[in-house]
């Protein structure tokens, strides 16, 4: 746990501050999850002075690339980078990165032909597992046994090169996260889908988010085996109320028709007892045990909505016109300041209801 911490700690502030100015662009970022779980190959490497972006490979922790390779690496920042104070202020010029040990999360280069480069780049090219910002943000930098990576910390504002932890730190968590990946591949290939769902359920509710969802995912492919269990896990008000549905729907195949009105049912009866005392604005309700209440619920309620309106001659015609109604009839529970998509997905639902 403390390991986490240490790796998020710069996230974390990121994440605090973007959620006070929702309004404004959200800049890059790295993320050691999603980069981790993402690359085909993980190696440290040595960036030679002015290579821009040729390297050598000192170290591989997952993927074939030997020790020595040179590989390189689509816009990869050269350096030397100045590395910034907190919270994004201007880099100190005494403060910069070497290039000379980069934790680099890599997969191989797409190149379009009117992109390829006019001097064909030495040894095998990959780009940075971050679709969109590329191997600036899917690298860390080693100096002195301290972890630097790109971060935005305000936003609005610039992402620039933070400290990020130790790099010890980084080693343990980024190996955490590949065994929990290689540990899902394993129990994927387990014949018995009994086996398969009694590994995975812990995986559903452990640390890292790629790894509950693809654990999910995997729950909905063991059939009605699973479905015991993802009915209990449905009343964790902790956990993902979409990646649980979705496996539930899966698992239950052909009653999905049946499992879904009769949660639909569950569901009419808790905003009936609820709606009429609510206020508008209680998608942002205090307490926040309350809030993550209804919150939970009206995530359940539209994504049962959404599962059935897949379901050709579904029979929820009935509760789904009596949901309607009720969101309808409540001007609060069809409050424009939440998220609330219940009327359309209804809608949506009654299209293939029998």
């Amino acid at each position: 746990m403390t390991t986490k911490r240490t790796i998020a700690r710069v996230g974390c502030i990121a994440v605090l501050v973007l959620a006070m100015n929702a309004s404004a662009d959200i800049g890059p970022s790295f993320r050691l999850e999603t980069c981790a779980w993402q690359a085909t190959d993980i190696v440290v490497a040595t960036q030679a002075d002015g290579a821009d972006g040729n390297l050598t490979v000192l170290e591989t922790w997952t993927g074939k690339l030997a020790k020595g390779e040179t590989i390189h690496v689509i816009d990869l920042p050269i350096a030397p980078i100045p590395v910034s104070t907190l919270f994004g202020e201007k880099p100190s010029p005494e403060r910069s990165v070497t290039g000379k040990k980069i934790v680099l999360f890599l997969q191989p280069a797409t190149i379009k032909e009117a992109d390829a480069p006019t001097t064909r780049p030495a040894g095998k090219v990959f780009e940075g597992t971050d679709r969109h910002n590329g191997a600036m943000v899917s690298a860390v930098w080693i100096e002195e046994n301290q972890a630097y990576a790109y971060q935005q910390l305000i936003n609005p504002g610039p992402t620039t090169l933070q400290p990020l932890g130790g790099e010890l730190d980084l080693v343990k968590e980024t190996f955490a996260i590949l065994a929990t990946k290689d540990e899902l591949r394993r129990i994927e290939t387990i014949e018995l889908p009994l086996d398969r769902v009694r590994l995975l359920a812990p995986i559903t509710s452990g640390p890292y988010w790629r790894a509950r969802e693809e654990a999910f995912a995997a729950l909905g492919r063991c059939g009605p085996a699973a479905l015991p269990l993802l009915r209990v896990i449905l009343r964790d008000e902790r956990l993902n109320q979409s990646d649980v549905i979705r496996a539930l729907a899966a698992a239950a195949g052909p009653d999905a028709a049946k499992e879904f009105t009769g949660m639909l049912q569950d569901e009419l009866a808790y905003w009936k007892s609820v709606g009429p005392s609510l206020k508008s604005g209680w998608w942002n309700a205090d307490p926040a045990y309350k809030r993550s209440a209804l919150q939970t619920h009206s995530n359940r309620l539209q994504a049962s909505l959404c599962v059935l309106a897949t379901i050709p001659d579904h029979p929820a015609r009935d509760v789904v016109i009596q949901v309607r109604e009720l969101w309808s009839s409540l001007p609060q529970l069809n409050d424009k300041s939440s998220v609330n998509q219940v009327i359309k997905a209804c809608d949506e639902a009654l299209k293939t209801a029998k």
